[in-house]
């Protein structure tokens, strides 16, 4: 299953530096994002999960992968947890590290999820 998200995490710097509130609305967005398109999906639900991340920035320049890799799977696996896998701890979810790539018409995030035992 693919989640196309249409919206681009912030790095964790600003993340880390956001006001609580702000913090609070951006992860409601993509909670209510996540939500609406995991349900479009038939609401699957697993008890494992593989999970890879690409994100389509804007622009390309250089960008720090651990940054974006925290923050990426925060914001993802905070909305699915007892949504799609019972929780977001290592026996249900198989992270990877981030990827991107350039796509300056649409910036999106893409989550990859597969089904695993």
């Amino acid at each position: 299953m693919i989640l196309s998200i249409p919206l681009v995490p912030p790095s964790l710097n600003g993340y880390a530096r956001m006001h609580w509130a702000a913090r609070t609305r951006l992860l409601d967005e993509w909670r209510e994002t996540i939500w609406a398109l995991w349900r479009e999906a038939g609401s699957p639900r697993y008890e494992r999960v593989d999970v890879r991340v690409i994100i389509y920035f804007a622009r390309a320049r250089r960008r720090d992968q651990d940054n974006y890799t925290a923050t990426a799977y925060k914001l993802i696996l905070d909305s699915l947890k007892n949504h799609l896998v019972p929780d977001d701890t290592p026996d249900h979810v198989a992270m990877h590290p981030v990827t991107w790539q350039t796509d300056s018409q649409r910036p999106r995030t893409e989550v990859v999820i597969t089904p695993s035992s």
